[in-house]
């Protein structure tokens, strides 16, 4: 699994829905483990975290942020492939697509679920840098799609995402424990 944040991280749901996801998958008889970037010095690279092992990679500061944790996690996949039956990414990072162009050297399938769609959505910010035409190309060549909501599913074949590659799934999110609360609740 591939996830841009990871716990101790916890600002946000994806990182938390990875970890759910993962615990999960154990008692079916799925050995996951997760790659993630190293966010702040002082993490451990390699740590167990409720029975599931994690590797975290590349700690740069400034300008060279992303590029080291994309490269890193690129060879991490690289390095893992032979033992990997499927690389889940969540969201749309630097990460999940060097890791999808890790996977796609190696025909290993893959899941991409972006998180976020519409006007402040993963696809449209991404359209708006110089990274797009790469960043589309790769999103083309996830064997499956996740799409939470269909207006994310719509943007994907917008951008030349196969229809048949989309898949429609439900928020893993638990909206009975996490749900936004009005302002003097806060």
């Amino acid at each position: 699994m591939i996830s841009q944040r990871f716990p101790p991280h916890r600002l946000a749901g994806a990182e938390l829905q990875a970890l759910e996801l993962a615990k999960s998958l154990r008692p079916l008889g799925v050995e996951p483990s997760v790659i993630t970037t190293m966010f702040r010095r002082g993490l451990p690279s390699a740590e167990v975290i409720d029975g599931i092992p994690v590797h975290r990679v590349g700690f740069a500061a400034g300008p060279a942020l992303k590029i080291v944790q994309a490269l890193s996690t690129a060879i991490r996949v690289w390095a893992e492939h032979q033992k990997t039956d499927l690389i889940h990414c969540h969201c749309l990072s630097a990460a999940s697509f060097c890791a999808l162009y890790s996977a796609s050297r190696h025909q290993t399938p893959t899941l991409l679920v972006p998180s976020l769609g519409g006007s402040d959505g993963e696809l449209e910010k991404l359209r708006q840098s110089p990274f797009w035409p790469a960043a589309k190309r790769l999103t083309r060549t996830a064997t499956r799609v996740g799409v939470l909501d269909p207006a994310i599913g719509y943007e994907l074949a917008d951008a030349g995402v196969n229809e048949d590659r989309l898949v429609a799934i439900r928020n893993g999110v638990d909206l009975a424990n996490f749900y936004p609360i009005d302002g003097q609740a806060r």
